[in-house]
């Protein structure tokens, strides 16, 4: 019994691998036991995921369907290579949208183990790897975004980094593993690896995936029509006659549709025919206004031009009547100068009359002046000049000698100035020498009078008498006459002695 559940010889899964799929972030390494395993766990521990990462492996991504559990949530391939966990708003667009793990460009692959346990020892090892990129900002996986590898032994998926850093590189992939099959497209990897596994064709593949999503088996008939029976030629021909009918409701679709255009369109005739009468009549109303703007033109040119004709006659009546008056101000002018002879005539005699009475009075004021600048110039010893020369070099004369007396005027000023102020300082002296005089006679002591105002300030002020408060001077008395001249020369600056 045991050796029958255990099959050796035939391909079981002995070993799963994820890296970078849905919330299985990083690497991920599951071994299956060959007796079977069972997956279990609470909702959203994901055990979907990691059926729909078998399933990408084994079934045409054209045929993937992924786990019932997980339908309706918009899962996609690009989706779990992202690592799309939960939905919500946006915070700049206000969008509802898929939060991701895996933001930036990204990389991620599936590992499936097949082991044979053949007798003996002898094992058949047989890796299958869908690996997935995907580049910054972009969900497509476009045909450079997907590879799917078949090998015949084991490999840690995470060896695989290394050409995936920019795309999947497959120069440096085929470099690595040299007898690795790779296809970049499902069909040609699905014929080896069923031709690998001995499955009979891609309807086992779908079984398999139907009865991995149990909960989309919704009774055992469908099941077997779908996966297990060979489909009906009446199925073709109902389809046939689906897509006939198709193409029946096509065509109607578009006769209704015609019918509608050619309803709404016939009004537009008539319209059409009203606005390119308009557009007629407003076109030969343009026409009529530009010749219109024509013929006024005309009318206003004639009119100036008469109009110019008579401003010419005008102009050269005028022409005429100023000759005229020029020919008429001439024999004004004439018979004006006729008159003005005959009255100059009649007036000669009182004007010379006139004029010799204002120059005898101009004489006798000559006289009069000169009369006067006689007189003045005797003092000088001179006469009164007969021409203009004589009367200049006189004036200069008298020029200059007044110069010279301003300037001993200035002089003798000075000299006075001095001896006034000579005099203030002598009586300043004499003042001041009856003072001292008067003060020595009073107080009978050879001190300043000055410094003895200002002790007797201080007297006043401190009450003290003259006594308590003498001089230094006074306090010295010279005996010997010969010695008085030493002793005025010693303490005049600090003894307050006036001598």
């Amino acid at each position: 019994m045991g050796e029958d559940l255990l099959r050796h010889g035939q391909h079981r899964l002995a070993r799963v691998q994820l890296f970078n799929w849905g919330t299985y972030d990083g690497y991920h390494d599951l071994p299956v036991a060959r007796r079977g395993f069972l997956i279990t766990g609470p909702s959203g521990s994901g055990k979907s995921t990691l059926l729909d990462a078998i399933s990408a492996v084994l079934v045409p991504p054209t045929k993937l369907s992924f786990n019932a559990a997980a339908q309706g949530r918009g899962r996609t391939v690009p989706s779990y290579v992202r690592g799309a966990y939960a939905r919500g708003s946006d915070a700049d667009t206000r969008e509802l949208r898929a939060r991701y793990l895996r933001e930036g460009a990204t990389w991620s692959a599936v590992g499936l183990t097949m082991t044979t346990a053949g007798p003996g020892d002898v094992d058949t090892v047989t890796t299958l790897v869908a690996l997935f990129h995907l580049r910054r900002g972009s969900n497509d996986l476009g045909e450079s975004g997907r590879a799917f590898l078949l090998f015949d032994h084991h490999l840690d998926i995470t060896e695989l980094r290394q050409v995936v850093t920019e795309g999947i590189n497959v120069r440096a992939l085929k470099k690595c593993w040299p007898d690795a099959l790779y296809n970049k497209s499902y069909p040609q990897f699905g014929q080896r690896l069923r031709a690998r596994l001995g499955i009979a064709d891609e309807n086992a593949q779908l079984l398999l995936h139907r009865a991995m999503s149990a909960k989309g088996l919704d009774s055992l008939d469908r099941l077997f029509r779908d996966y297990m029976l060979d489909e009906p030629e009446t199925f073709a021909e109902a389809r046939r006659a689906v897509e006939f009918f198709a193409d029946l409701d096509e065509a109607h679709r578009r006769v209704v549709q015609t019918r509608e255009q050619i309803t709404t369109l016939t009004p537009l005739e008539e319209l059409t025919t009203t606005r390119d009468h308009a557009n007629r009549d407003t076109r030969e109303l343009g026409e009529e206004q530009a010749a219109l703007d024509g013929l006024a033109a005309y009318f206003e040119l004639d009119l100036a031009r008469g109009w110019h004709t008579d401003a010419d006659a005008a102009h050269a009546n005028a022409a005429t009547r100023e000759r005229q008056s020029h020919a008429a101000h001439k024999h004004a002018a004439a018979a004006l100068k006729d008159a003005e002879r005959a009255r100059d005539g009649n007036q000669s005699l009182r004007e010379l009359t006139d004029a010799l009475g204002h120059a005898a009075e101009r004489v006798e004021r000559v006289v009069t002046q000169r009369n006067r600048l006689d007189v003045a110039l005797l003092p000088w010893g001179a006469t009164v000049p007969d021409t203009a020369d004589e009367f200049a070099t006189i004036q200069s004369q008298i020029a200059s000698e007044t110069a010279e007396l301003v300037a001993k005027a200035a002089e003798h000023d000075a000299a006075d100035g001095a001896l006034m102020l000579a005099s203030a300082r002598a009586e300043e002296g004499v003042t001041e020498l009856k003072q001292q005089i008067a003060a020595l006679a009073k107080v009978k002591s050879n001190i300043d009078p000055k410094l003895l105002d200002a002790r007797a300030l201080i007297m006043q002020a401190t009450g003290l008498p003259a006594r308590s408060l003498p001089f230094a001077g006074e306090l010295i008395d010279v005996t010997d006459p010969s010695w008085e001249g030493a002793a005025r020369g010693c303490s005049a600056d600090w003894a307050g002695l006036y001598w």
